[in-house]
């Protein structure tokens, strides 16, 4: 007899305590404290037999999961990539996710923070145009770096490569700042200048600045909400959205719902 049948005689209950009841033969609830004892006792005793389980035996996979190659060991799996495999748990150099742009570069990944001119695009999910030695995306390289390897192009002549508004070809604005690399400060910085935040190469009259009316951080309300890194400024104020970078005079009409044109009509002729 094996363990099941065990366990099924010993889960029987006395021929006196059923009865019929139709077609079924119905289990009295235990009328005395003896059989009630005597039930709890073999209840326990199934429990810790496992009810006749096997546990030998490997439980089936009904739902599995969706694993990624991670080539370079750094957590994340390589999207598009055709060796993808189905399982209910990963198999060894797969991951549960694809959030890796470049899977042979262990400190790329989507997202990932960028470490500036050491030749590695980190944040590969970033397709725009890069520079690894150029920061602050004015087009101008850093200037010579100590301790650092020449990148192929050589060194630039960005004398602060974190702020947009400095290079040497930046005019000079009345903002504290070495704009255009001479090693000067606020020379012959003269006139009203306007903001151009969407850096679009036309600006707004909604923020300028000048030497009288004081410097940038004066006018920027509230504190910080200039961006000295990334805007650029002109002397004449001639976009109609400073928000939008395919709006300025003369542009090409978008079908976009904008004025992009700067004519007072939206989507006029577009393409």
């Amino acid at each position: 007899m094996d363990k099941g049948e065990v366990l099924g005689s010993l889960f029987r209950p006395p021929h006196n305590n059923t009865y019929r009841s139709g077609h079924h033969e119905v289990v009295r609830r235990p009328d005395s404290e003896e059989e009630m004892y005597r039930f709890c006792f073999i209840t326990t005793i199934a429990l810790l037999a496992g009810c006749g389980k096997d546990e030998s035996a490997s439980e089936e996979c009904h739902w599995p999961n969706t694993y990624y190659p991670d080539k370079d060991g750094d957590g994340k799996g390589e999207y598009g990539a055709d060796g993808s495999t189905r399982a209910c748990e990963a198999p060894e150099g797969f991951v549960g996710n694809f959030d890796d742009c470049n899977d042979t570069e262990p400190t790329a990944w989507d997202y990932a923070p960028e470490v500036w001119y050491d030749g590695i695009h980190q944040k590969c999910n970033d397709y725009g145009s890069w520079d690894d030695f150029d920061q602050d995306g004015d087009g101008h390289r850093v200037t010579q770096l100590e301790g650092k390897t020449e990148p192929e192009g050589g060194w630039g002549d960005d004398c602060d490569d974190t702020v947009h508004s400095v290079n040497p070809g930046e005019p000079e604005y009345p903002d504290g700042l070495d704009n255009n690399c001479d090693g000067k400060v606020d020379e012959n910085s003269t006139g009203r200048w306007y903001l151009d935040e969407d850096r679009d190469g036309h600006s707004v009259s909604r923020i300028w600045f000048s030497v009288s009316r004081g410097s940038l951080d004066d006018i920027c309300l509230p504190v910080g909400y200039c961006n000295l890194a990334s805007w650029q400024f002109h002397e004449a104020p001639t976009d109609c959205n400073d928000s939008d970078a395919s709006s300025y005079p003369r542009a090409q009409e978008l079908l976009d719902g904008y004025d992009n044109n700067c004519d007072g009509k939206v989507d006029e002729n577009a393409r």
